[in-house]
């Protein structure tokens, strides 16, 4: 590099400087212009990706009619867990908090518990307070919470129910009870944590026209496993805030929650005999009227019974904390049992 003197006329040192410096400017510019481009398409690209994925994940829960496990056999010669009719229906709102309309006679399993005012008072819809599920010709399973302070000889149970705003009692479709029996450790924790929540209700006639029951688990403390996707149905709640249970029976998809999250570790006391259920990012949920209800796998083409609807959160909403489930696998031998006591 070559010096001047400062009195140099023709002394350019600073000018030299200047015109050295300007392209080095122009391209560390030229450098933070194009890292702010990444950014900015690397933060668009996140956020579409986010909307793809979170929308994705909604189209495919609320819309679970694509999503249904799906299976092939002959309900004529089925023994049990083969539905009525094809499961899913165009055109189904969504429901039961964020599930859809069951297409008519698909859960034939599936009956509402009610009491006898209620048939008998019969002026617009019935208004039944749990559900249940068929495993025999007159033996019925449903939460124990369920029949609580009920009296067996007021219990009514309701077959072959779709809407119960068009439903019709009769002697082929309503049913006195037997005897109930709930599960002898049956308790609420101050937590209001329901424990053994299962309880057996036999009729007092065999059913007529029912040709399909629920299938019943093997005995297995890891069933269902985790991730699997399983079906809920019932006539609960469609919004937590509302007053009445829904007019159709409603289904909704969801899968099985792993018993290391940390949200059902939280709500679940024992998961050998709960176990938790639900989306962690999308408001669906069963909710109030769907206790008893069964929550259901396919395993060997057939629909099992995986679950039964115990508690949850208050505002039906699995993203906040998931369902709870009655494990039925665990109470195998309990069912046998107690079936032979009636």
């Amino acid at each position: 590099m070559r010096f001047v003197r400062d009195n140099d006329p023709y002394n350019i040192r600073q000018e030299p400087s200047y015109v050295q410096q300007r392209p080095r400017r122009s391209r560390r510019f030229l450098f933070i212009g194009i890292a702010l481009c990444v950014a900015c398409l690397a933060v668009i690209g996140a956020i579409v990706l986010g909307v793809i994925l979170v929308y994705g994940i909604r189209f495919r829960y609320r819309n679970p009619s694509q999503y249904l496990p799906s299976i092939t056999c002959d309900v004529s010669h089925a023994t049990c867990g083969c539905p009525g009719r094809p499961l899913t229906q165009k055109n189904s709102s969504s429901r039961i908090v964020g599930g859809q309309d069951a297409v008519e006679n698909s859960w034939p399993w599936v009956v509402a518990l009610t009491t006898a005012e209620d048939v008998l008072n019969l002026k617009t819809s019935l208004n039944p307070f749990c559900a249940g599920f068929i495993i025999s010709d007159d033996i019925i399973i449903t939460a124990a919470h369920c029949l609580k302070n009920v009296n067996s000889q007021r219990l009514r149970i309701l077959t072959g129910v779709h809407d119960l705003r068009s439903f019709v009692p009769n002697s082929k479709n309503t049913y006195e009870v037997y005897s109930i029996i709930s599960h002898e450790d049956y308790r609420v924790t101050p937590e209001n944590i329901q424990l053994n929540d299962i309880a057996l209700i036999k009729l007092r006639q065999k059913l007529s026209g029912i040709n399909n029951r629920l299938c019943l688990p093997s005995t297995s403390s890891t069933f269902p496993k985790s991730k699997i996707i399983a079906v809920v149905v019932g006539w609960g709640k469609l919004q937590a805030s509302s007053s009445r249970n829904s007019p159709t029976l409603q289904q909704l998809v969801l899968p099985i929650v792993s018993d290391n999250n940390a949200k059902c570790k939280q709500h679940v006391a024992n998961s050998n005999i709960q176990f938790c259920a639900g989306h962690e990012t999308l408001h669906v949920d069963s909710c109030a009227g769907d206790s008893g209800s069964p929550l259901m796998i396919v395993e060997n083409n057939r629909y099992v019974a995986a679950g039964l609807v115990s508690y949850g959160n208050k505002q039906c909403d699995s993203s906040e904390s998931p369902g709870i489930y009655t494990r039925i696998s665990f109470y195998s031998q309990w069912i046998n049992q107690t079936i032979k006591r009636f």
